[in-house]
């Protein structure tokens, strides 16, 4: 018997693929050490495949299903950071903005595309979704939960970053600690969201 099954495996080397790619501009940005970012890239496939590989032994073990699910939701949240914080140090680069309303802007466009990523593969590939035709109908919420999260995200990290360099760091890495401080209220409110109004 295959440890994957063909989708499984095309799925799996698609987020390693996009984990490797959105991982990019946050290294550049941030100047990091190119041996760093060479590694992170190079570990990020087989990484992906051995979590898989040993979510699967554990939930068999365990008997418990939930396991492989949450393994997959898991590697998903990872992805989201990635875009999310990947699509922010790009544009972020490209447009040389690291305060101001301009970065609620550059921060809106990242959430967004890790929202819109974290739909698709919880729908079809975590949840698998028995008739498609749901999605559409879900669509709506989702987009209402969803706007209005990432309306609160670029306040607080347009708010965060106005406090011009508080620990004497890089604007860069001000932008990203910035990022992080909001994501658990984010996190939260998309999340009871969701699961009250979206996928209930």
């Amino acid at each position: 018997m295959a440890f994957f099954t063909k989708r499984e495996l095309s799925a799996l080397l698609l987020l390693g693929i996009l984990l490797c790619g959105f991982s990019v501009p946050i290294f550049l940005h941030l100047s990091v050490r190119p041996w760093l970012a060479v590694i992170f890239s190079l570990s990020a496939l087989p990484g992906v495949l051995l979590f898989r590989l040993a979510s699967r032994f554990l939930a068999d073990y365990c008997r418990r299903p939930i396991i492989e699910s949450f393994s997959k939701f898991s590697l998903i949240g990872i992805l989201n950071t990635c875009i999310d914080f990947g699509t922010l140090n790009l544009l972020s680069s490209l447009a040389g903005v690291r305060t101001g309303a301009m970065v609620g802007v550059i921060n809106s466009i990242g959430v967004l595309a890790a929202v819109v990523n974290s739909y698709l593969w919880n729908k079809f590939w975590v949840f698998k979704l028995e008739k498609r035709s749901q999605a559409a109908q879900d669509l709506p919420m989702f987009l209402a939960v969803t706007m209005g999260n990432v309306l609160i995200n670029g306040f607080l990290v347009v708010a965060l970053t106005g406090f011009q360099n508080p620990f004497g760091i890089s604007p860069e890495l001000w932008l990203n600690a910035s990022k992080i401080i909001a994501a658990p209220i984010t996190i939260l409110l998309n999340f009871t969201g969701y699961k009250l109004l979206v996928f209930k």
